[in-house]
């Protein structure tokens, strides 16, 4: 048998007095976990839900999203966790997609965009499978599908993508070895569950290798950093807008010096994030790494303070190849000078989307994944990201890519974050337009302050860019619109552009 949910199981075993998971009321070992796991999957399957069905998940990060995830696992069932804030059109698709008999709630009301899904709460799970003696798990193999993750939507509607028990282990333990985790670890997960990174990088590789779980259903810096200071907790993962955040709140007296290890994804860490972030927390080593759901979250990483490469993701994880190819399909040799699709080939290489061939078909280079992602690979296989390839601006028959325009904007002392888009032009195709979110409140900025930031970021721009590439339509704006992970969500940075464009016109 192969199941993931054993991970849970043989935690207990090993650890069974240990504390697993740690949230805000209250907190259980590992043999207690356990427990509930089993008596949750025992309710699923009283509930009739067969090997092979799919359950949704609508549950914020929490112990329960733990227990009910496990517990899908461990009854033979798919888990597919939804965002517990989607919108009524967005559940509704997700279930759809993802053909999901039934779904699993906080709480015993049905939300609204369920649309006659059955509908169970945790507790009620846990309750009525506690009396049943039945061993509860069902055996799985390595192939079969164990979660569906629905893809972050960044330029469109999600996607349903199928990961396999052997996805996920591999994601959760061949990238985490690298940097040696013990059981002695405590792990603080403010990311969200229902998110691939929060579920394989931090819920899967802390059962896996049973590690203490810290969680927080949603993130603030303050807490964060009392939290890191109270549970004495030694590695954490986040986004680049979570550092950010902690670098702005600052240390205050907290005694940080139990956090070592420390991953950002999700998103380009902005200059200068890494080493004000170490400078504050001396004992931490802040490493970049990359994945995507379509991958288990895992594809590469800086291992160690001493082997990273600053500028670059880090190199594959153990079993995971990845290349560099042309438009012309050609495959492109190590260097900065030769830029294309980066693929992927490995064990973390999902399983396809659900109910969906031509989109499957289009994601693969026969046994290659496209990512979509634009990069270059040195002689030592670091990876080097440059951008999505969907965010590419051509402006008059030239490329750019936003994210190093928005790299240069972010160096700016003025300058908090920086997204670059195209904003069509009659002669030139596309213009190059950016959004910036300033360094002090909006509101304090005159129209004349504006207007000299202009012209400060323009000389900026042209100091450090090619004449094709400097921003010509530069607009202030509070924050930028992300998904739940912490992504730029292009589709709305757009329209909030168009918003400022129209005002101004």
């Amino acid at each position: 048998m192969f199941n993931l949910a054993l991970a849970a199981s043989h935690a207990a075993t090993i650890h069974p007095s240990r504390t697993a998971v740690v949230t805000p009321d209250g907190s259980l070992t590992f043999a207690e976990l356990d427990a509930q796991i089993s008596r949750a999957a025992r309710g699923l399957q009283s509930a009739g839900m067969r090997p092979g069905d799919t359950v949704a998940l609508h549950l914020p990060t929490s112990a329960a999203f733990v227990i009910c995830f496990y517990a899908a696992l461990r009854a033979g069932l798919i888990a597919a966790p939804v965002a517990p804030y989607a919108a009524p059109r967005e559940l509704r698709h997700a279930l759809e997609i993802s053909a999901s008999q039934a779904l699993i709630t906080a709480s015993a009301d049905p939300p609204e965009g369920c649309d006659g899904v059955p509908v169970m709460d945790c507790e009620t799970l846990v309750a009525r499978g506690a009396d049943g003696r039945s061993d509860p798990f069902v055996a799985r193999s390595p192939e079969d599908v164990a979660a569906v993750i629905f893809t972050s939507g960044t330029t469109g509607a999600a996607k349903a993508a199928k990961l396999t028990h052997w996805n996920l282990w591999m994601s959760c333990t061949a990238l985490s070895a690298r940097t040696s985790p013990t059981s002695e670890d405590v792990v603080l997960a403010c990311l969200p569950l229902h998110h691939v990174f929060g579920m394989s990088g931090l819920m899967n590789a802390s059962l896996a290798w049973g590690m203490t779980l810290v969680l927080r259903p949603r993130f603030d810096a303050a807490e964060a950093l009392d939290l890191i200071a109270k549970h004495r907790v030694t590695r954490f993962s986040g986004v680049p807008t979570m550092f950010m955040d902690m670098i702005r709140e600052g240390a205050q007296g907290r005694d940080l010096s139990s956090l070592r290890h420390v991953t950002s994804g999700g998103a380009a860490l902005p200059p200068g994030v890494l080493e004000d972030f170490e400078e504050m927390i001396p004992s931490a080593t802040l490493l970049e790494g990359y994945g995507a759901s379509e991958t288990t979250s895992s594809i590469c990483v800086n291992s160690s303070r001493e082997r990273r490469r600053l500028g670059s993701v880090g190199t594959p994880s153990w079993g995971t190849r990845v290349r560099v190819v042309a438009e012309d399909g050609a495959l492109l040799p190590a260097g900065p000078e030769h830029i294309g699709e980066l693929q992927v080939s490995g064990p973390t290489v999902f399983a396809g989307y659900a109910d969906d061939p031509e989109a499957t078909a289009a994601a693969f280079d026969g046994e290659w994944l496209r990512t979509g992602d634009v990069a270059w690979i040195d002689a030592d296989q670091y990876v080097h990201l440059v951008d999505r390839r969907s965010s590419l601006i051509i402006r008059g028959g030239l490329n750019v890519y936003p994210a190093e325009v928005e790299q240069v904007l972010s160096q700016h002392t003025a300058v908090q974050e920086a997204v670059v888009l195209g904003q069509p032009h009659e002669r030139l195709g596309e213009e190059i337009a950016a959004l910036i979110v300033p360094g002090r409140p909006l509101g304090e900025l005159t129209g004349e302050h504006r207007a000299q930031l202009v012209e400060h970021l323009d000389h900026h721009a042209r100091e450090h860019l090619a004449a094709y590439k400097r921003p010509r339509l530069i607009r202030f704006v509070d924050s930028l619109p992300r998904t739940p992970s912490g992504k730029i969500l292009r589709p709305a940075a757009r329209d909030l552009l168009a918003e400022q464009l129209s005002d101004v016109d």
